[in-house]
């Protein structure tokens, strides 16, 4: 004889979350357990700023344009075998014959020496200017001397040459050791490595004069607590010292006699000064505790939401540079994982590219990148930012792109959501059903307390679905590809209460 038995089946309330739209970013100063599903505790290598998470940023090879006409012709440069290239700039020079400028591409090479390409002709050849050769990258400026389109070149080491292609290039003997220099009402003005608490400046209207006097060249000191003059800037009819701890702002026009210096911002944390960038109406830097923006009279410090991963290093060989309405940041960050992304498994002074939009305040991360120098390039045919980036042991020159990838191999992207509850803190959850859209293969990683479930979705037009069916009582979902091009929008799941 059977005897019937029913089973208590425990039923299941389920609910469907939309996950995520990924335009909020990363945000790592906030517990990842208070952390809203719109952010990411880990984000690096996606572009994710509307709401979808697409190609980031890449370099490519260092292509020249050079011809306005026909923008498909490019070239690329025959660089010096067994050479790293450590800096880059454009020599914009009028040519008085043909009436017409015949700028020139210039790089600064391991061997410490200048090499110059006519940036319009076809020819990809790099000439080695013999009579330049320098200690470390120099700083250099386009001015006019005598009539004449010069570069003025400077290191801290070597002192101020000035050269036009036309004579040798010449050394002036009066200037000092010069860290940083800029045009401002005609007269040079220029921070020191030998005096480091004075701002020098020449003649009115004549760069190669710096004889001390009333009438010619001078000096203003500035001895107090804000540390030494690291970085002088030209913005807003106004000269700007960024020092160590502070920024002064120099009234200075044609007569000296009429100097004035004006303290405007001190602060505790140390402003690194080769990450200092006119970017249109504004200066942005980063300092020790963080980005700043400053308009000529007050300075603001931006709220990234990753500050504590750039505030735990040491920035000293930062860089930032702007261009085409973006400030970037090449330095060190210290993400809240265990990975050794490409350059991090070895030595390197940054290991991040961070892209800040000027207008929305948004950004991205391009992670991996161990980046030396930068500079941005503009003229009639060239438009792009390039940068003097290690890869495979030695440095390259590239621009930054909006590839994905970094010298044809993709990087790898991740996008690390918040492990949550769903306000049931004291419920265990299953994962039943996930729906998404991406158009690219993709691993999605389950971690359900620690437990990791990988699970890979190929790419399709449309909506997928994919059945996890992982349990925990908190659950956090990371999206990762390996592709250069990648687009993943609208993930959404369903959740049940046990």
């Amino acid at each position: 004889m059977f005897y019937e038995k029913s089973l208590n089946l425990k039923k299941i309330s389920y609910k469907k979350y939309n996950y995520s739209n990924f335009s909020n970013g990363m945000n790592s100063e906030i517990d990842e357990t208070l952390l809203p599903l719109r952010f990411a505790k880990n984000t690096y290598n996606f572009d994710f700023n509307n709401g979808a998470l697409k190609t980031g940023l890449g370099i490519s090879e260092a292509y020249l344009l050079y011809d306005a006409k026909n923008p498909t012709a490019k070239k690329l440069l025959n660089y010096p075998e067994g050479l790293d290239i450590l800096g880059a700039w454009v020599f914009k020079q009028f040519n008085h014959y043909s009436k017409e400028y015949n700028n020139m591409f210039i790089v600064y090479c391991s061997d410490k020496y200048l090499y110059v390409n006519y940036l319009y002709a076809t020819t990809p050849a790099l000439v080695k200017i013999s009579s330049l050769t320098f200690s470390s990258c120099p700083t250099i400026l386009n001015y006019k001397v005598n009539g004449e389109d010069t570069i003025l070149i400077c290191t801290p080491e070597d002192g101020l040459f000035f050269w036009n292609n036309v004579q040798p290039s010449e050394k002036i003997e009066s200037a000092p050791m010069i860290t940083s220099m800029c045009m401002h009402y005609e007269r040079l003005f220029a921070t020191g490595s030998l005096d480091k608490r004075s701002l020098w400046f020449s003649d009115d209207m004549n760069p190669t004069n710096w004889n001390l006097s009333l009438t010619e060249g001078g000096f203003i000191q500035m001895i107090d607590e804000k540390g030494t003059l690291n970085k002088v800037v030209s913005f807003d009819d106004y000269l700007y010292v960024f020092r160590e701890y502070g920024i002064a702002r120099v009234v200075a026009y044609a007569n000296q006699s009429e100097f004035s210096v004006t303290q405007l911002y001190t602060s505790n944390n140390r402003i690194y000064e080769k990450t200092i960038a006119v970017c249109g109406d504004r200066v942005m830097f980063l300092a020790s505790d963080g980005v700043y923006s400053f308009n000529g009279i007050t300075t603001t410090k931006l709220t990234l939401g990753i500050e504590n991963l750039l505030n735990v290093n040491i920035n000293s060989q930062a860089i930032g540079a702007y261009f085409d309405g973006y400030y970037y940041i090449a330095c060190k960050m210290s993400f809240p994982d265990f990975e050794e992304v490409e350059c991090e498994a070895g030595d390197y002074k940054n290991n991040v590219l961070l892209e800040i939009n000027l207008k929305s305040w948004t950004i991205n991360i391009l992670r991996g990148v161990d980046i030396y120098n930068m500079q941005a390039i503009t003229d009639e045919v060239e438009n792009a930012l390039f940068v003097c980036v290690k890869h495979e042991g030695k440095v390259r020159l590239g621009k930054v792109d909006k590839s994905g990838q970094v010298y044809s191999k993709a990087t790898k992207k991740v996008w690390c959501a918040p492990r949550v509850d769903f306000n049931l803190p004291i419920r265990k959850k299953l994962i039943k059903e996930m729906s998404i859209i991406t158009k690219t293969d993709i691993t999605i990683e389950f971690d359900t307390d620690g437990k990791k479930k990988s699970m890979i979705v190929f790419g399709k037009q449309n909506a997928q679905k994919i059945f996890p069916n992982v349990t925990g009582y908190f659950v956090g979902i990371n999206f990762i590809s390996a592709q250069a091009e990648v687009e993943i929008s609208n993930p959404q799941i369903i959740v049940g209460v046990l």
